[in-house]
């Protein structure tokens, strides 16, 4: 429905939001490392960004909620928004009845592989694709 950036030392988090209410947001996470970089109690400056939205919104959150057990796609932490903005207000507010009416969706997945991948046999072209017309040939 959304996701959520934020960074966390030299590292860039995005991760998707499994719900969101006027109160905070539940960030899920499939991996082990990922709820490893969160404590309980800790603040995040979250960019919060959907498909129904042309901006990011910036929400301050408190970590409420930490879920590692069960099953990965159940992992994930909850949040808290601290003191929001009129303006913020109104951006997670639409985002919740967006929500709400069932019309965010997440992003359409791909047409196609992201990767083209060569055959194990085929030679490594050093100008990086296909077979070239071959060698120049001095006369």
């Amino acid at each position: 429905m959304a996701q959520v950036r934020f960074q966390r030392a030299a590292t860039t988090f995005v991760l998707d939001v499994g719900n969101i209410s006027r109160s905070g947001l539940f960030v899920r996470t499939a991996s082990a490392a990922h709820l490893g970089n969160i404590r309980m109690g800790e603040e995040l400056d979250l960019d919060l960004f959907a498909p129904a939205e042309l901006r990011n919104i910036r929400v301050r959150a408190r970590v409420v909620r930490i879920v590692g057990e069960g099953e990965p796609h159940q992992w994930g932490f909850g949040v808290n928004f601290a003191a929001l903005s009129p303006e913020t207000d109104a951006a997670v507010s639409h985002l919740v009845e967006l929500a709400a009416e069932g019309r965010l969706r997440p992003p359409p997945l791909p047409t196609q592989q992201p990767f083209v991948f060569l055959p194990a046999d085929e030679p490594e072209q050093p100008s990086g694709g296909g077979k070239g017309p071959g060698p120049v040939r001095g006369g």
